[in-house]
């Protein structure tokens, strides 16, 4: 593949051509003909450089979004010869690449930034904080016949996604830059990148509902907890760890502890993961920042013993995932698409024969004006729901009532909004917002209150 500079020598090789013959000038012609050659010799040494080669990638299988990857290339040189001044491209794992060929095209600076940038010595500086995005282009002086060599560097500005088997490219313009070539590799490789989470000092929605909770049960009941519940005759199956020795003595039969059962208050996070932009948002980007949200209430209620569901649309069919630990957690929601086609309001409704009673449904959604908030819904009674409603990027100017417009936080505070019955709380995350502060601070909470008749 010829250059700009390849045209630049052709051309020059003509024009001597055609001096020489008006001229009689017989060294134009041999001129000529070694630019010709040069060329000829620089196609052939770029197309050699880029053949014969393998590559591996190395990197840890996950990866937190927003943190730095280190990422190890091993590239070994199959053939007899060695290959200098080749480039090692690793495409972008967050950004599809379908060419079959890369072409560098390097940075246009004018002369007198160059100079400063020579002087100030920041020409090596780059990349030193990682590679934010994009392609990098990682250089390799030398490599030996059959031998292998490892290239590492830090990529930074990780999506959330699952992603899989991205280009390798190898390129090379030969030593004298007259042409160029490069040649495409998919080694295998699979990164899961979760979205981000905060770490919550509480969550009011849920603390409302699992401490007050155990102070209003009419009654304690068996099962399977840690607090004693009582005694009873020993049945067969009984592990014989739970007799009570000093009972079994006084009464002449065996006797056997009971326990308290274990309480607990099922959270289930519903994503809105539709696939349609708007309010200004495109699909991934709304469906990213629910996903962090999402991330910081499961990992609260991990942290406090409670289980937690994830749920969002599969097209129209609404999944429910029972996640065991953070780390499946963080996996199904790195996993998840914008496929969804329901609204947030049809989007609860459908769930609700999935969800067992007495759990907490944390509704997210992302509202750009006051008609996004979701419609009232048919839900059971014994059925719990928050809103955590993330702004969009057009969601900085409500239609509201007061005089200095307010944000949407100020009109739910004011009662300006009338909520269904069954929304026990609302929290709102705008952009740029603290994810922990917003949910740690919600501006309506009711939770439990409807359910112990208040």
């Amino acid at each position: 593949m010829f250059s700009a500079r390849s045209l630049i020598v052709v051309a020059l090789s003509l024009a001597m051509i055609l001096i020489g013959i008006n001229s009689q000038s017989g060294w134009l012609f041999w001129l000529a003909g070694l630019l010709l050659a040069a060329l000829l010799v620089s196609w052939l040494e770029s197309l050699f450089q880029v053949r014969g080669l393998e590559a591996e990638r190395l990197h840890p299988p996950g990866a937190v979004e927003g943190e730095d990857l280190e990422i190890e290339i091993r590239v070994r040189n199959g053939g007899r010869f060695a290959r200098h001044l080749l480039a090692v491209v690793d495409a972008d794992p967050c950004e599809a690449d379908t060419r079959s060929r890369f072409v560098l095209k390097a940075k246009r600076r004018s002369i007198r930034e160059a100079l400063r940038e020579a002087l100030a010595g920041d020409v090596e500086a780059a990349h030193d904080d990682g590679y934010p995005g994009g392609a990098a282009v990682l250089l390799l002086p030398r490599l030996p016949g059959g031998e292998e060599e490892a290239i590492r560097y830090r990529r930074s500005g990780l999506r959330r996604g699952i992603y899989r088997d991205w280009p390798l490219y190898f390129y090379s313009e030969g030593t004298l830059g007259l042409s160029r070539h490069s040649s495409r590799i998919t080694p295998a490789s699979r990164l899961e990148v979760y979205p981000r989470y905060a770490e919550l000092a509480s969550f009011p929605f849920l603390d409302a509902l699992l401490y007050p909770w155990r102070e209003l049960l009419p009654a304690t009941t068996r099962g399977e907890g840690l607090d004693f519940y009582g005694v009873r005759e020993y049945r067969p199956g009984d592990p014989l760890g739970r007799v009570h020795w000093k009972t079994t003595a006084r009464r002449g039969e065996l006797v056997v502890r009971e326990f308290e059962a274990e309480r607990s208050i099922r959270l289930v996070v519903l994503l809105d993961n539709r696939g349609s932009d708007s309010g200004g948002w495109k699909a991934r980007d709304r469906l990213d920042a629910q996903a962090r949200v999402a991330a910081t209430a499961a990992a609260y209620a991990f942290s406090v013993g409670c289980p937690v569901t994830l749920a969002a649309y599969r097209g129209p069919v609404p999944v429910a995932y029972e996640a065991p630990g953070l780390r499946a957690a963080l996996r199904w929601l790195a996993a998840l698409e914008s496929e969804g086609e329901p609204g947030p309001t049809e989007q609860l409704e459908g769930l609700r024969h999935m969800i067992s009673g007495g759990a907490l449904v944390c509704q997210i959604v992302a509202v750009s004006s006051l008609q996004d908030l979701p419609a009232a819904s048919r839900i059971p009674q014994d059925l719990g729901v928050v809103w955590i409603l993330v702004e969009g990027p057009d969601g900085n100017k409500w239609n509201t009532g007061m005089e200095d417009g307010g944000s949407l936080e100020r009109i739910l505070r004011h009662g300006s909004v009338e909520l269904p019955p069954y929304v026990e709380g609302v929290a709102v995350c705008g952009r740029g917002d603290d994810i922990a502060k917003c949910l740690e601070n919600p501006c309506v909470t009711c939770a439990g209150l409807r359910r112990r008749g208040i």
